[in-house]
């Protein structure tokens, strides 16, 4: 039997990058359940303070890798279908920004939107549009320094919008760039670690992309930190199945 789509080398190392990303959420949840078991959590507590946000910061990190890596088996097996719901813009960038907000606050970075659509609805999938969006930013935060910003910028074109996800953060060489949509790709050093994650949710975004008929882009800003931006049609040119 094949080993495709995802082969057994790439999966034994995604269950070891699993592994190794999970663990120190898994420690931060053992160490607030023993002070509440005990009847000790003070919330006038810095350490227990800090403790419940890392709890926080930990979930969002390992929701998303077992996100990434369930939605990426299901768009290599075919099995992620697209589904038109009527939305605004303006909802779907604040519920983007509100998932990973302790994230941010937790390396005081800022989040900023800038919405040049006017008002009214729109008949896309929402659902995979928001999730590519949510892999963008929090990418973005994962690799900016303290103390900085991302940008999720939404303006018209010609055929459609454009998403355009920016930051302050360490930016890419030209190879890396030329790789960065790649399955299981680290733009760096997983030991550093300061970049945590398995490489998908940027393969994720890709592969979304076309199958609603959108496509991405990488570019390097004129001060620091990258853009991505995706070009989304009014139109949906993918396989849209069904409304829900």
């Amino acid at each position: 039997m094949s080993d495709s789509p995802i082969q057994k080398d790439d999966r034994e190392r995604l269950v070891l990058y699993l592994i190794h990303d999970i663990e120190p959420a898994l420690a931060s949840f053992q160490s607030l359940l023993g002070i509440l078991k005990k009847g000790r959590f003070d919330p006038n507590n810095a350490l227990h303070n800090n403790l419940m946000k890392s709890c926080g910061t930990a979930m969002i990190f390992a929701r998303g890798i077992l996100q990434d890596m369930l939605e990426y088996a299901r768009l290599k097996e075919g099995r992620l279908k697209t589904c038109a719901v009527s939305f605004s813009w303006d909802e779907l960038l604040q519920e983007v920004i509100a998932i990973p907000a302790a994230l941010a606050e937790e390396r005081s970075i800022e989040l900023i939107i800038q919405n040049e659509m006017t008002a009214g609805k729109e008949f896309l999938d929402k659902g995979l549009i928001q999730r590519i969006a949510l892999n963008l930013v929090i990418n973005s935060i994962k690799n900016s320094p303290h103390r900085s910003r991302v940008w999720l910028r939404l303006s018209p074109d010609n055929e459609g919008v454009v998403l355009s996800i920016e930051d302050e953060g360490v930016g890419a060489s030209e190879e890396e760039l030329g790789r960065i949509f790649e399955e299981s790709f680290q733009a760096r050093p997983r030991e550093a670690g300061q970049y945590k994650g398995i490489g998908l949710g940027l393969s994720f975004c890709r592969e979304a992309c076309e199958l609603i008929g959108a496509t991405i882009s990488v570019r390097r800003r004129t001060t620091k930190g990258l853009a991505f931006d995706v070009h989304i049609p009014k139109v949906s040119k993918g396989p849209i199945i069904s409304t829900c």
